[in-house]
């Protein structure tokens, strides 16, 4: 007889679990994980209906151990309408319930043969507890569930039938909302959802942080490998098969966003409601700013008519003004021509105040003199000089007419002087601005030297003006002598620069000023003329006899040769003021400045005579 062996009997987990707890041994699980006690265990197995064991057995029998990786664990503990929402209690109850029913040691106490443990189908079930025991690795198996629809939806689902857009998205976006790792998931909710809570959705999904990952379907086990790059080559290939399945799950749910986003009726609402408020917005502003534009309108409306109001009161007062003041000129043209008037009728009827013995040179000075103080004085001057000389004595009337005449040549001389001081000053001031050769320093000579140059050296000359200014300080005396035989008195002559040249050039075109020196040139033509013409004649001889003995009285009385700057004045205001009116020659004086009134009309009548002397001697 042999020897009794020992015999080790097979003890599973749960068996060793209830052992320990009877022997009062600490239970050694994790904090975590659940207790499950008999009753709960009892009140699973109440729940289970015969028909439903006996299709449970039928299913279970037919798994193959060696396809356990392509089974349905959920489906294999009993728990397949539960699956990914059961808890770990749930899992657990189900795994203590099929141990204590499937079992071999069970199956065979209950009289079952069971023929090899190796090939049983408890082996599925162990598995399955495997897979669904472990967080990590129910995680990789929730991630591939079969019974997950991956399907997703399109826009043309909703369109086709008239089906609702909620009917057809509300359940998918549901169903995905299981992979989010943030919780709770906000829903698609509904039509009547705030512009904030659509809005929140989107950004949600569209940011969607998901915990699906693809371990489970890994085709290799690297484990399997026979050395350390075997396993790493194996490790490789199954991290490239994830994360080409992971970015294909991040554009499946991209794609359920986009088409749900695409069709969503409150967005469309949304941008209805923006168009119309922008347009609202739009004719907001138009009016607004049609409101303030005929506002605008009727302002400058007012402001013109007070403008014109004002403008009509300023011309009807500058009318009236205009009135008064012709009015008191036509007063003082009156009065002075009764004065001159009444003091040449006296000068005549007192025989111009002449004694006995007086000489007809002494009657010729009396004369001149009666004229120069009736053209000379104003009204009230010439009415009080009348009542003296009338009130005066026959041998007093004569020198106090001739203390008159000195007085008022004295007088003209003093203010001939201030006229040359205020335009010397003036000069000083022009040739102080421009710097340089200014104005009052161009002679005439120069100023026909420059045409010239212009002309000579035109746009374009390389240095132009540097070679203008020289030909212009080397020909001016040259262009002096042929362009004006009559010489006048000359400026002081300073050198010209480029940048003088320059400036008088653009003055010279700026102002037409070419024409002014052609009219220069005409009028010492005529002058020339109009000097052979007086040689010629005799009669002047005899006239100026007369003017010489009232010169060597006072030198004062020798007219003051018209400068070219009043000259210019001259011709400027003749162009100006015409002839129909009234008041021009006092207007022509006011514009020269330094000239009287009657030296403006001698200067117009001596300028008319050497004209038509100039125009005879043509035609002979």
């Amino acid at each position: 007889v042999s020897q009794p062996q020992s015999v080790v009997p097979y003890i599973h987990f749960h068996d060793v679990w209830q052992l320990r707890q009877l022997a009062g041994y600490p239970l050694l699980l994790p904090d975590d994980e659940p207790i499950v006690d008999d009753a709960e265990i009892e009140a699973a197995e109440a729940a289970v209906s015969p028909a439903d064991e006996e299709r449970e057995l039928l299913f279970l029998r037919s798994l193959d151990p060696k396809e356990w990786k392509n089974q349905d664990h959920y489906a294999v503990l009993g728990i397949k309408t539960m699956r990914w929402q059961a808890t770990d209690r749930d899992i657990k109850t189900a795994y203590r319930r099929m141990v204590l029913k499937h079992h071999p040691d069970k199956r065979k106490a209950r009289g079952e043969v069971v023929a090899d443990e190796s090939t049983d189908y408890f082996t599925c079930i162990t598995r399955a507890w495997e897979t669904l025991g472990s967080r990590d690795r129910r995680r990789a198996y929730d991630s591939v569930d079969p019974q997950f629809d991956n399907t997703v939806p399109t826009a043309s689902d909703v369109t086709r039938g008239g089906a609702d857009f909620f009917a057809v998205f509300g359940p998918a976006f549901a169903a995905n909302s299981r992979w989010s790792r943030r919780q709770p998931v906000p829903q698609l909710g509904t039509s009547s959802d705030s512009r904030e809570t659509v809005e929140d959705f989107y950004s949600f999904w569209y940011d969607f942080d998901s915990w699906r990952e693809f371990s489970y379907l890994d085709e290799e086990d690297k484990e399997k490998g026979e050395n350390r790059e075997e396993r790493r080559w194996i490790e490789r290939q199954n991290r490239e098969a994830r994360q080409r399945r992971r970015r294909d799950e991040t554009r499946r749910l991209r794609g359920l966003v986009d088409a749900a986003r695409d069709c969503d009726p409150r967005l469309a609402r949304f941008k209805e409601e923006e168009a119309r408020a922008k347009q609202k917005a739009k004719q907001a502003k138009a009016e607004a700013a049609e409101q303030r534009r005929r506002a605008a309108e009727a302002a400058e409306a007012e402001a013109a008519a007070a403008r014109r109001a004002a403008e009509e009161a300023a011309e009807a007062a500058a009318r009236a003004e205009a009135e008064r003041q012709r009015r008191d000129r036509e007063a003082v043209k009156k009065a002075l021509k009764e004065a001159r008037k009444a003091f040449r009728a006296l000068a005549k009827s007192a025989d111009f105040f002449l004694t006995a013995g007086d000489a007809d040179s002494v009657r010729v000075a009396r004369m001149e003199a009666v004229g120069l103080l009736a053209d000379g004085l104003e009204a009230g001057e010439l009415m009080q000089l009348r009542d003296r000389l009338a009130g005066a004595t026959d041998g007093a009337a004569g020198p106090l007419l001739e203390a008159a005449v000195t007085e008022l040549r004295e007088r003209r001389r003093a203010e001939t002087e201030a006229a040359a001081v205020q335009q010397k000053e003036r000069k000083q001031a022009a040739a102080a601005d421009s710097g340089g050769a200014g104005e009052s320093q161009w002679n005439y000579g120069q100023l026909c030297a420059l045409v010239k140059a212009v002309k000579l050296f035109p746009a374009g000359t390389g240095a132009r003006w540097e070679k203008v200014a020289e030909y212009v300080n080397a020909h001016w005396e040259a262009a002096a002598a042929t362009s004006a035989p009559m010489q006048q008195p000359q400026q002081p002559v300073v050198e010209v620069d480029a940048k003088s040249a320059l400036r008088k050039a653009k003055e010279l075109a700026k102002n037409s000023s070419d024409d002014a020196l052609r009219a220069e040139a005409n009028r010492q033509a005529a002058g020339r003329v109009a000097a052979e013409a007086a040689k010629a004649t005799t009669a002047a001889a005899a006239a100026a006899t007369a003017d010489s003995d009232i010169s060597q009285r006072d030198p004062a009385c020798v007219p003051t040769p018209w400068s070219a700057e009043e000259q210019r004045l001259l011709e400027a205001a003749l162009r100006k003021f015409p002839a129909s009116d009234p008041d021009r020659w006092d207007r022509v004086a006011s514009a020269v400045g330094s000239r009287t009134k009657r030296d403006c009309m001698v200067r117009y009548k001596e300028l008319v005579r050497m004209i038509q002397a100039k125009k005879a001697a043509a035609a002979k």
